[in-house]
């Protein structure tokens, strides 16, 4: 009878592993698809795909606390972000992370900015957004969309983003035009061809 009862157990353990993914892609296509997703290539909204779970973690409990104000859709992230539980936290953002960012659908968003001018500058960027560091709370870069990138670093400029010290330091001393360059050169490379990872 106990061994029946220990495999029982296993079998319930295994099947809730194995419903997790699932479970995990239809919250994120309820609650996230529509401006996180592939349907979302024309939006400013960032593309999540592959990025790291810690700093997907961080950001959605940022906007939880307030300390990260949603510049992009204006507050709506704020108020999405305050309905999540912690174990739906964990669920999507473990979700993203393992996700492929080449599968995120490539699209000419039409930005201009010098590519060559911007991979320059960002050897710069390269100590926390080209490290696959575990644990480390900073995004990686390669392949989100540029327009995304170029009001971010505005918005660090601006102070009007402030739940990064750091950034809010580096970002002071560059130029407009480094910051579109940058921008595009981040924009225009996928990180699974990068030799970097």
């Amino acid at each position: 009878m106990k061994q029946i009862l220990i495999i029982s157990i296993l079998l319930s353990a295994i099947s809730a592993f194995a419903a997790k993914p699932n479970l995990a892609r239809e919250f994120f296509t309820e609650r996230c698809n529509s401006c996180h997703g592939a349907v979302s290539t024309d939006l400013d909204s960032p593309v999540l795909y592959g990025q790291k779970k810690e700093y997907i973690v961080k950001q959605l409990q940022d906007f939880q606390s307030g300390e990260r104000n949603d510049h992009i859709m204006l507050g709506e992230m704020n108020e999405i972000a305050k309905t999540l539980t912690d174990k739906e936290v964990d669920l999507v953002s473990t979700y993203l992370s393992n996700l492929s960012p080449c599968d995120y659908p490539p699209k000419d968003s039409g930005f201009a900015g010098d590519v060559k001018a911007g991979e320059r500058i960002s050897q710069s960027c390269k100590k926390c957004h080209h490290a696959w560091i575990p644990g480390l709370e900073v995004p990686t870069l390669y392949g989100q969309k540029p327009n995304y990138i170029y009001k971010t670093l505005n918005a660090f400029k601006l102070n009007k983003r402030k739940n990064s010290d750091e950034m809010g330091h580096q970002v002071k001393t560059i130029s407009e035009t480094d910051v579109r360059n940058v921008s595009a050169f981040y924009g225009v490379n996928m990180r699974c061809t990068i030799d970097d990872f």
